[in-house]
C-alpha cells in the first residue's frame, strides 16, 4: 500500500469527515473526495470511507470515481378518503357599513356616543364617518 501525498490525504480526510450535521451535502463531499482519489491515482483503501447517511447510497466504486446519490423516496400510498359531512352554511357577516345603515334607519336615529360605543372608535372618527 502506498500512502497518498500529504496535501491530498489531508484534503480527502477533511472531505470524508464532512456530514449533513455540519452543513455539507453528502453527495458533494464524498463525491469530491472520490474524484480527487481517481484524478491523482491514489489508493482508495488508504482512506476510511464512511457509509452515506440515510436516504443516500454509493453509485459506482467507492473511492474510484463513485458518487453518492440520493435514493428516490417510495411514492406515498394513497390514503382512504373519508366522506365528510357537509358543513352548515355560515351566517352572513354583518359589516360595519350594514350596522351603521341599520342605526341610521331607526326612527330615533343615533348619536355620536352610540357610534363610538358600537364601533369602538373615537369621537373625531365617528364624526368623519357620518360626514362621508
Amino acid at each position: 500500500m502506498t500512502k497518498a501525498p500529504t496535501n491530498h490525504a489531508r484534503r480527502i480526510n477533511a472531505l470524508l469527515k464532512k456530514t449533513t450535521f455540519n452543513g455539507c451535502e453528502p453527495a458533494s463531499a464524498l463525491g469530491l473526495a472520490s474524484t480527487i482519489v481517481t484524478k491523482h491515482g491514489l489508493n482508495s483503501v488508504d482512506f476510511a470511507w464512511p457509509e452515506p447517511p440515510a436516504g443516500w447510497r454509493w453509485e459506482g466504486t467507492r473511492g474510484h470515481g463513485g458518487t453518492v446519490v440520493e435514493v428516490a423516496a417510495e411514492p406515498a400510498k394513497p390514503r382512504a378518503v373519508k366522506a365528510k359531512k357537509p358543513a352548515a352554511p355560515k351566517a352572513p357577516r354583518v359589516t360595519a357599513g350594514q350596522r351603521l345603515a341599520e342605526m341610521a334607519a331607526r326612527p330615533e336615529g343615533f348619536t355620536i356616543e352610540e357610534m363610538m360605543e358600537t364601533f369602538g372608535i373615537l369621537e373625531h372618527s365617528a364624526r368623519a364617518l357620518v360626514s362621508t
